[in-house]
């Protein structure tokens, strides 16, 4: 355990401006009387849990938000889970899929040009900055300093060797640190950064680590960019799809292995519609995460559909323990089969939770004519389900971190309800899911 705690250290530690927990504050802290759901933690979370209760304490001694107060077994199930998920990215070739996408690049830089006073001047975090791409571009747009931070170390030794390059270093600093480890910066920031977003949103277990960047480094009226999330769910025919996968396994290494898609279709999978006419219902918005926004919400969170509209705001809490739960209603625009659902999402750039337009939107909606690398996840069901032209599918969509296994994984219970019969399925999203390649 000893080995563990030195390593952790010195990870963190590795750079002047990341700042790791005090020995001092640990010897302290282990004279503080815990509750007991805090007890037998690992060490490294132990040090965190300690900076997480300090934290809690407003200046008037009470305790804080109940949003920030995550359960231990919630911080330790992310500890393997994130070494794994880093590693993946020491290759700077798994970048590439990111740094060409030529829509998700341009919305950061039309929402940063768009608003330069927002970045002259100030202190920026690259959160998962990768190849430092988005600190370069706030560098250039005016920014005094920027810390650029990735959990990779071999993404963070590959970005030093850019923004070296790119004659950028004096303005930023690259941190090999996890946020979510308790990295600390040597000043709070006006302005954090991030390409944050996955699948079902929460996919990849980023917006946990931005959840606690915005509460433990951000400046109170800071901004995150971007700042509104939304997503959202449609209805599809997807035969075509598994017809050509029926085929690909009635016939592999000489056996037919076509029993094996029950289970195919039990598995998500990323894609993109190979027609339009595909999508044969009306979307519904699930959720609008109001990542910039600050006011806190007690969770669990079940919102009715009149709430749906609203903005719920991003805490600790919702991003790593307790997710969301959404009410939808899909209206079929003519007679098909309905054999899955389809999820998409929306990253608005408007530097105001309260604008009506934002200033740039990076959308992976099925009806976008430009291509990203964020395709649209895809839900098939176990059996399809015959709707009439004007019939309503009402359901529920459940989604949450997996903190039994993997944090960064996403677990995902489907419930609709036709006709008085109610259906249920369940799918699990791996922290890096693969894109299907038409």
């Amino acid at each position: 355990m000893k080995s563990r705690h030195k390593n952790f250290q010195t990870a963190i530690g590795s750079t002047e401006d990341a700042i790791s927990p005090s020995t001092a504050a640990v010897k302290a802290a282990k004279k503080v009387k815990l509750l007991p759901r805090y007890l037998g933690i690992c060490w490294e979370r132990y040090e965190l849990r300690m900076l997480q209760k300090e934290m809690e304490l407003s200046e008037d001694g009470e305790e804080g938000d109940a949003d920030w107060d995550l359960p231990a077994e919630a911080m330790d199930s992310s500890a393997t889970a994130s070494a794994s998920y880093f590693a993946h990215w020491d290759n700077p070739s798994a970048h590439l899929h990111y740094l060409n996408d030529k829509m998700l690049c341009s919305a950061f830089k039309q929402a940063i040009a768009a608003n330069a006073e927002f970045m002259r001047d100030k202190v920026v975090l690259d959160l998962g900055c990768g190849l430092g791409h988005l600190s370069m571009i706030c560098a250039q747009a005016g920014a005094r300093h920027v810390y650029a931070v990735d959990g990779s170390e071999g993404a963070a030794t590959a970005a030093k060797q850019v923004i070296l390059s790119n004659g950028l270093s004096d303005r930023v600093t690259v941190i090999y640190g996890d946020v979510e480890a308790g990295l600390r910066l040597k000043e709070p920031v006006d302005v954090i950064v991030s390409d944050c977003l996955g699948p079902m949103l929460l996919g990849g277990g980023m917006l946990r680590a931005l959840a606690i960047a915005k509460r433990t480094l951000l400046k109170p009226g800071g901004i995150v960019l971007p700042d509104i999330a939304d997503l959202y769910v449609a209805g599809i025919d997807d035969r075509d799809h598994l017809s050509t996968c029926k085929q690909q396994w009635e016939s592999v290494a000489g056996f037919d292995m076509s029993a094996a898609m029950s289970q195919v279709v039990r598995h998500a999978r990323l894609d993109t519609l190979t027609r339009s006419s595909q999508l044969f219902t009306t979307s519904h918005r699930l959720l609008r995460l109001g990542m910039g926004t600050t006011t806190a919400v007690r969770s669990p969170l079940e919102y009715s559909e009149e709430a749906s509209s609203s903005t719920v705001p991003l805490t600790p809490r919702l991003a790593a323990l307790d997710g969301f739960t959404a009410p939808f209603q899909l209206e079929a625009l003519r007679e098909e089969r309905l054999f899955a659902l389809m999820l998409w999402f929306e990253a608005s750039f408007s530097f105001d939770d309260q604008a009506v337009q934002p200033v740039a939107v990076f959308s992976c909606s099925p009806t976008e004519t430009s291509t990203t690398h964020q395709q649209q996840l895809i839900l098939n069901f176990p059996k399809s389900i015959r709707l009439g032209k004007g019939e309503i599918l009402e359901g529920t969509i459940s989604w949450r971190p997996d903190t039994e296994f993997d944090a960064k994984r996403v677990v995902v219970e489907v419930e609709v309800n036709y006709k008085g019969v109610t259906a249920t399925a369940a799918y699990n999203l791996p922290a890096i899911m693969t894109s299907h390649d038409r």
